[in-house]
């Protein structure tokens, strides 16, 4: 009598993916609060602005990024780093306005 166990393998993948997910949305989300902890001291900090753009950027959450983007523009109009991420983002998320 030979029985034949089927796993789930597509399940078990995507329940690791979304933990792992999680897991790297929980990391990114601790480091944008340690990066606006620095920016608050130092508020002209476009490298900082940079990096939280970045981790939001890198979380999916592009409304996110083109806050810190915007606010790198108003200090550097001319930053090619916010340029082009803000480029990438806008070209990924044709149909938001923000």
């Amino acid at each position: 009598m030979n029985q034949v166990i089927e796993f789930q393998w597509p399940f078990y993948l995507v329940e690791f993916d979304e933990r792992l997910a999680m897991t790297s949305i929980k990391k990114l989300a601790e480091e944008i609060i340690e990066l606006q902890k620095t920016f608050s001291t130092d508020t002209t900090n476009v490298a900082i602005l940079g990096q939280i753009a970045t981790r939001y950027s890198q979380m999916g959450n592009g409304e996110g990024a083109i806050k810190y983007l915007e606010k790198v523009l108003q200090i550097e109009s001319n930053n090619k780093d916010a340029l082009s991420l803000l480029s990438k983002i806008e070209i990924s998320q044709p149909d938001e306005k923000h």
